[in-house]
């Protein structure tokens, strides 16, 4: 078979974003400035928004909304999973019923987790699969602290995804895009906080926090707007396709 036959032609898809970031740090508000946004609320966050929104408190609501994303025609161009981590917490009665369990610290080897985790992991790749009809599939998250410690440098914090690892590690392997919501605090020797810079997303490496960007020569950070987002994509395939011309 002749080689050109054997390479595949990628699909010029919309990016996976994951933005996250502590309470209050505007991650709906950033949401809402993507284009054309259907949020599924499970955060209860969009009260002082008149953006289209399916209020979700159970896994059930859930998977009935996004089967109707999936099957029925609509003019929505961005899905917001607001949040992925309440995602989590409605999957937890669901994973209980099944294991028939009081707690998921009831079940050896963290199953139970591993379980819920195995659900959540599901639903986003539904979710991920509405690229095919040119969706923006949307995450947020909020943030937590974890402590990361190595043989090679004495242990420190970190900011990651409130989410447990197996969920967690598919969905930043999945994603795009992961930016981090927030400030920039700098801080002298005393640890005194003097600076606060402006909140931005921050996609660029740092060792305080997750972020990651599949794009080449991405900036450090993006202003809080979705539009600018979906721009540095837009300008990565248009790099693509010069190219191959």
């Amino acid at each position: 078979m002749a080689l050109a036959n054997l390479i595949e032609k990628k699909a010029n898809l919309p990016p996976v974003i994951v933005l996250y970031g502590d309470a209050g740090a505007g991650k709906s508000t950033l949401g809402t400035t993507f284009p054309s946004p259907i949020f599924l609320d499970l955060d209860n966050g969009l009260r002082a928004f008149d953006v289209p929104s399916i209020p979700i408190d159970t896994a059930e609501k859930l998977e009935e909304a996004v089967s109707a994303l999936e099957t029925e025609e609509h003019e929505f161009k961005t899905i917001v999973v607001d949040t992925i981590d309440e995602v989590e917490t409605i999957y937890t009665p669901v994973v209980l019923k099944e294991l028939n369990v009081t707690s998921l610290m009831n079940t050896k080897w963290g199953v139970g987790y591993t379980a819920r985790s195995e659900k959540v992991n599901a639903i986003f790749d539904r979710i991920v699969a509405l690229r095919t009809k040119g969706i923006i599939p949307v995450f947020l998250a909020h943030s937590q602290i974890i402590t990361i410690s190595t043989p090679e440098v004495p242990a420190y914090n970190f900011r990651t995804l409130k989410l447990q690892k197996v969920a967690s590690t598919h969905i930043v392997e999945k994603a795009d895009l992961v930016g981090y919501v927030g400030n920039t605090l700098i801080v002298d020797t005393n640890k005194n906080a003097i600076e606060d810079t402006e909140r931005a997303i921050q996609i660029g490496y740092s060792p305080a926090h997750l972020s990651k960007a599949r794009v080449l020569n991405a900036p450090e950070e993006l202003p809080m707007n979705g539009k600018a987002v979906i721009k540095l994509f837009i300008k990565k395939s248009e790099k693509a396709g010069e190219k191959n011309e």
